[in-house]
């Protein structure tokens, strides 16, 4: 477990409760703080993954050193949990860029812009095996940006959770008669685009499709 206190990082052996050692943190560089605001461990590594007001910190956890460093202004990490893949949210002027970032490259894999802040960002895979980046922002729209070709240069189209107005379903029902006056068959329409919420308003459409199922059986 990794807790990040002032200017250190402790590390602590979760099932002895015994500190392990500590990382320094560089507290101010270059007039800005550097302190972690958040910690996550990188999987399959012994990297952590750290933000701070000022800027993205990854410390190597063997040499205890900083690994790399970026200088920016991130609202979110994340870190995937089986491959050694890492994201983070940076805001700029009027959007906010989503990086992804594997471990020890500086040039990023797939860079989404979005023009609505987010509000939380998460890895996920699918039951088909795809890998996505889950971005939520603060309209309650979802990004699901895929992580298969890793380009990141087209944006879906968020998912929202604003209702979408259901189809009604039009229902036309005819019933077949004899004409005695000429012994000729001819087709009555009971019921004409009648939609699903207006055979439950009309109890008259509703006695009708009754009636005919009846006859149906009965003959």
């Amino acid at each position: 477990m990794a807790v990040s206190f002032k200017t250190a990082i402790t590390i602590w052996d979760v099932l002895s409760n015994k500190l392990l050692f500590s990382l320094p943190v560089p507290y101010e560089q270059h007039g800005k703080e550097f302190i972690p605001v958040e910690v996550q461990f990188l999987s399959n590594s012994q990297y952590i993954l750290t933000k701070s007001k000022q800027g993205v910190i990854i410390y190597d956890l063997l040499s205890r050193k900083i690994y790399q460093s970026f200088l920016c202004t991130p609202i979110l990490i994340a870190a995937h949990r089986t491959l050694n893949l890492y994201s983070f949210v940076n805001k700029n002027t009027g959007h906010w860029d989503v990086f992804l970032m594997k471990i020890g490259e500086i040039k990023p894999v797939a860079v989404w812009r979005i023009d609505t802040e987010i509000t939380s960002m998460v890895f996920y895979t699918t039951v088909t095996g795809l890998e996505y980046i889950c971005a939520v922002t603060k309209n309650s729209e979802i990004y699901s940006l895929p992580l298969e070709n890793m380009i990141g240069k087209d944006i879906p189209q968020p998912y929202t959770d604003t209702k979408v107005p259901e189809k009604k379903a039009a229902i036309t029902l005819k019933k077949i008669e004899m004409d005695e006056s000429n012994n000729e068959t001819r087709v009555v329409k009971i019921v004409s685009e009648s939609t699903l919420d207006g055979l439950e308003a009309n109890i008259s459409d509703v006695n009708n499709i009754f009636n005919v199922i009846v006859d149906c059986l009965l003959k």
